[in-house]
């Protein structure tokens, strides 16, 4: 059966004080709740489809990480840890330990720390061609330089669809542009060096026990395939899907393909005991 999105769900978009800090939070949908952590400058710059299809059969809570997006960077945050230790304080306020978590890209790499520090924190993990480990010889380039590129080459790296790979500035609003402008310059604050991995973090995947899926757009040419099977091999409880036609932000191009598979996974998640997302 082939499904299309059809109606949208309302997103609810706030600035919020949790953990002891503003937020940019989305919230959308009803069911069990379920955490996301974005790509890109926010939840909802390029992935709002996607956030739609999950809160069809969730309530999604969808954070702006600090800095990269609507809201300032906090001026002592200098490192992904920063973000991961914020996330933990945040997912207790919000209540949702225990509950499942779905991460793209940086969000992904923060969600596998946040679980390495917290091993019981998620009852299940969806990484999408998560960041964060690296693979290789010294002088292999494993992930792509974008910052040595203009922005049109960046995209046409991560998407494997034509009318995703141009995002012309006259088609954004005034606020989505300040996003971007802030999700650049922060996000290499975040992760310059070591470039957009932490080096400890293949060494300790074995703490982290959490039923995890790691999808990867099978076009993806930022990030190597080899990274992305050597976390999934890396974690103890964890198998790759692939998604074929799609780069490395595939719940974007394909957000019902994505949320299929996702779908499936938490379902056979709920069917195992001791496993189950709430």
């Amino acid at each position: 059966m082939t499904e299309t999105l059809k109606e949208t769900t309302p997103i609810r978009r706030e600035t919020v004080s949790l953990a002891g800090r503003e937020v940019d939070l989305c919230r959308a949908g009803q069911g069990g709740e379920l955490l996301f952590l974005h790509s890109g400058p926010s939840p909802v710059y390029d992935s709002r489809s996607f956030l739609e299809r999950l809160a069809r059969d969730h309530t999604v809570f969808a954070p702006g990480h600090p800095g990269l997006g609507r809201l300032p960077r906090p001026a002592e945050f200098r490192r992904i840890d920063d973000l991961v230790y914020f996330y933990l304080d945040l997912v207790d306020e919000l209540g949702l330990r225990g509950r499942p978590v779905v991460a793209a890209s940086v969000g992904g790499w923060i969600a596998a720390e946040m679980a390495l520090r917290d091993p019981g924190l998620f009852s299940a993990m969806v990484l999408i061609n998560p960041l964060g480990l690296r693979v290789g010889a010294p002088m292999d380039r494993p992930i792509a330089d974008i910052w040595a590129m203009p922005r049109t080459d960046r995209r046409a790296l991560q998407f494997a669809r034509a009318e995703f790979q141009s995002d012309d500035p006259a088609g954004r609003s005034d606020e989505e542009l300040l996003e971007l402008a802030r999700f650049e310059e922060n996000l290499s604050r975040y992760a310059w060096k070591p470039f957009l991995h932490n080096p400890v973090l293949a060494r300790w995947l074995g703490r982290i026990r959490t039923r995890t899926l790691v999808i990867r757009g099978a076009e993806d040419r930022f990030v190597a395939e080899a990274v992305h099977r050597a976390l999934a091999e890396g974690l103890p409880n964890a198998h790759l899907a692939l998604v074929s036609g799609a780069g490395h932000q595939p719940h974007v191009e394909d957000p019902v393909a994505v949320a299929l598979v996702i779908d499936d996974f938490l379902n056979d998640c709920r069917s195992t005991e001791g496993s189950a997302p709430r």
